[in-house]
């Protein structure tokens, strides 16, 4: 395939959550997913870093949960707790997966991946 120059880039990743399993005490349960990303071009990039580096830890968090409100477009693969119902993407239910923790771990790590997946290829 040839390399498509386009302004902006959206794709879809796969994001593993991994929240503590609550029958078994220090294991943990793995959850999937698939986000859509839109990657920050490489000087968005380098302007937040530089703007969080300047932050106090207290405010970095915040920064750290509007970058993710800028780059997540839509999910799939998301379901209420009956594992049947599907759940929509709309920011007030992003908001609330935000705020859990193993969430946010999850979808900055598979966010990262996606922006290095040539060097988990070239691993293999």
């Amino acid at each position: 395939m040839k390399f498509a120059l386009i302004d902006s880039y959206r794709y879809w990743w796969p994001v593993t959550i991994l929240p503590p399993d609550p029958d078994n005490a220090g294991k943990v349960l793995k959850q999937t997913m698939k986000i859509e990303f839109e990657a920050e071009n490489r000087d968005e990039a380098i302007a937040r870093m530089e703007k969080v580096a300047t932050l106090p830890p207290s405010e970095q968090d915040a920064h750290e949960l509007d970058e993710l409100r800028r780059i997540v477009k839509n999910w799939d693969e998301v379901t209420e707790a009956d594992l049947k119902t599907p759940v929509p993407f709309t920011p007030e239910v992003f908001e609330k997966a935000l705020k859990n923790v193993w969430f946010r771990i999850g979808v900055y790590r598979a966010y990262g991946e996606s922006l290095a997946a040539d060097k988990a290829r070239l691993g293999n």
